[in-house]
Order: structure tokens, then C-alpha cells, then sequence
């Protein structure tokens, strides 16, 4: 069989997309975008063939790409995805940006810092903070990196993608309920703290709305939240709240919940500032809640 052959089967008849059929293709034969899209004529191999079109049948269901390779890019790096985990998504990259921003700040007052990336998932966000910074050359302050995630299912994923990006002897990993596992280290530093999370935020309308590649394949419980989407956020608040540290937090959220947060982050903590920041398409995305 031939790539014009599986053209003509699945593209042409619009059973795949062009994106997901050359991501899948390339996925099989290991070979580039381009090199396959200027060699029509090229034949697949049989065990190519028989993997292909398992490919394209599980796409076809609405399984998604990232599930099916069983890996996903973000920030630049590879990351494997099972589902037991979030696929990472393009918008949360913003977030990192956010958060490297901060810690140049911070570089500049000369502090150190503990960073906590809270419901983890596949450890897309806290590799990729730790990957980036631990490049830069002009870093001269203490930085330590911790995540954390409820699902020890997800913290094995996330252990694997830090050590396949060099970063797992970097990253302090725990299984637990947001900050609980690292309550004592919080309690006793006295590093800036910044505290990362990407929670479940959708509420149960908004669930129910998501497409059948989401709602059928990936978790709920990375998802789904009650209270409006908000009840893991909450949760979140009150332990912080508890803690009577300074702290700087940088939230994903959706983009109705902005206006929520801003007139109820004042129930948790009195003094703080919060900022929101859109994302490429000029939704509400990123929330930066700095606690005094």
C-alpha cells in the first residue's frame, strides 16, 4: 500500500484530517512531513501498513493523536501521554511563560526559590520550567522544584517524561492531595514560593459540552470540578491560607471564571493581588495570585 493509496482511502474521503493523517503516518514510518507529502509513490511496509490503519481506525473513534503515539510536544519538548494524564495543551504554555517572567524577577533580587507544581499530570509544566532555567547561564539564585499529583498513576508518567527531558534528578516528585505532601517544606522554608497549578477547572456544563475526543478518552477527574469549576481552586485557597506564607500563584482557569475569582479571592485571602492574563485568542487564561 501506498502513502496516494491510504490517500485515497482516508484523506481523500475525509475520514482523517490532513494534520492527523501525516502526524499518524510519520508517527509509523519514522520518516518527516515533507519527505512523505513529495513521495506518494512510497509503499509501506506490511507491518507499517497493519499499524497505520489501527491508527487511523482509533482516530476515526475520536481517540485522540497524542493518545494513540502516545506522546505530545509542549514547550518544545516531548512528553509521553497515557491516559491517566492531561494531554498538555498549547494555552498552558502561556503559563509557563508567565512563571519564567516571575523567577527572572525574583533572580534579579538575588532570591532563592521553591517552586510547586501542583496536580502535576505529566509533568509537562514543572520539566519544562526546570528544562528552560536550568539552561540559562545567568542563574545564580537557588531554585528547587517540586510537584505533586493525587493519581500515583499520573506521578509515574510525570517521572518518566522528567527523566526523559534530564530533568529527574531535578524534580522532587510526591503522590498526595495538592500541597499536603509538601506542607512541612513550605511551612519551614524561607524561599519565595511559587506554586504552579493547572486543576481540574471545568464545570459539570461545560464537561458536558467538551467534544467526544475529550469527554470519551481523556480523565474526568483532571477535568471536571464542582462549584462552577472552581471547587479544586478552592481547596487550593484554604490550604494556603492556612499556611501564612507569602506565596505567588500562577492558575489556569476557563475563561468565564475570571470574573468569579477576582470578586471571590478576597473570601480567602485579604490582602492579595490578583492579575488576569489572556491567552492568544483573547480569552481569560492565566491567573496570578500574589498572598501576603
Amino acid at each position: 500500500m501506498t502513502i496516494q493509496e491510504l490517500q485515497n482511502r482516508f484523506l481523500l474521503t475525509k475520514k482523517i484530517t490532513a494534520v492527523d493523517f501525516f502526524v499518524l503516518l510519520m508517527a509509523v514510518t519514522k520518516k518527516e512531513k515533507a519527505y512523505l507529502f513529495a513521495h506518494p509513490e512510497y509503499r509501506l511496509m506490511m507491518k507499517e501498513q497493519k499499524n497505520i490503519v489501527s491508527f487511523f481506525t482509533r482516530r476515526m473513534k475520536h481517540e485522540p493523536v497524542a493518545y494513540i503515539i502516545g506522546q505530545k510536544e509542549f514547550y518544545g519538548s516531548l512528553f509521553f501521554v497515557t491516559q491517566d494524564t492531561l494531554i498538555p495543551r498549547p494555552e498552558t504554555e502561556l503559563l509557563v511563560e508567565r512563571v519564567l517572567d516571575y523567577i527572572h524577577i525574583l533572580q534579579e533580587e538575588k532570591k532563592s526559590i521553591d517552586i510547586f507544581d501542583i496536580g502535576t499530570g505529566s509533568g509537562n509544566i514543572i520539566t519544562a520550567l526546570a528544562k528552560t532555567l536550568s539552561t540559562e547561564k545567568e542563574n545564580l539564585v537557588s531554585l528547587s522544584f517540586f510537584a505533586g499529583d493525587i493519581s500515583s498513576r499520573s506521578i509515574t508518567i510525570a517521572k518518566k517524561n522528567a527523566k526523559r527531558n534530564k530533568m529527574s534528578t531535578t524534580i522532587h516528585f510526591r503522590t498526595g492531595n495538592l500541597l499536603t505532601p509538601f506542607m512541612k517544606r513550605l511551612l519551614t522554608t524561607e524561599n519565595a514560593i511559587i506554586i504552579t497549578a493547572n486543576l481540574p477547572y471545568l464545570s459539570g456544563a461545560l464537561y458536558n459540552d467538551t467534544p467526544l475526543d475529550v469527554k470519551k478518552f481523556e480523565p474526568k477527574t483532571a477535568l471536571y470540578s464542582a462549584h462552577s469549576g472552581l471547587a479544586h481552586y478552592y481547596e487550593l485557597f484554604t490550604q494556603i491560607q492556612n499556611m501564612h506564607k507569602k506565596v505567588t500563584l500562577f492558575l489556569e482557569i476557563s475563561p468565564e471564571q475570571g470574573r468569579v475569582l477576582k470578586k471571590n479571592i478576597h473570601r480567602f485571602f485579604i490582602n492579595a493581588n490578583i492579575e488576569i492574563h489572556k491567552d492568544l485568542a483573547k480569552k481569560n487564561r492565566i491567573v496570578i495570585i500574589t498572598v501576603q
